[in-house]
């Protein structure tokens, strides 16, 4: 399968789901994000929720980590990012459930 297509599709799903958690489409900045991946933890974006910018804190890292990777022309390490790409999307649909069950509004 073409991976520009595979990327793409998991791009969109990452930007619909962190728009349901309250980001806005075309709302960059870079504020939000971390230049090390380690750096995002949960007990930080339970803090954005509080705030109601957790959507934000985790579009603008998303869409920063698909801006870095955009060349990327080697097909295993493209393979790698595109498995971790649905590690982080099925995390993001637990955090998304975690907090509908909590009922935070977005």
């Amino acid at each position: 399968m073409n991976n520009n297509i595979v990327v793409r599709a998991l791009y969109r799903n990452k930007l619909r789901l962190c728009n349901r958690m309250g980001y806005k489409y075309g709302d960059w900045s870079n504020n939000f994000v971390t230049n090390n991946i380690n750096n995002i933890s949960y007990k930080k974006i339970n803090r954005m929720f509080h705030k109601m910018l957790g959507g934000s804190y985790l579009m603008n890292n998303i869409r920063y980590r698909y801006k870095m990777n955009k060349y990327e022309t080697d097909t295993d390490n493209m393979n790698e990012h595109i498995e971790e790409g649905f590690e982080i999307l099925k995390e993001l649909n637990e955090i998304e459930e975690y907090y509908k069950r909590k009922k935070i509004q977005f």
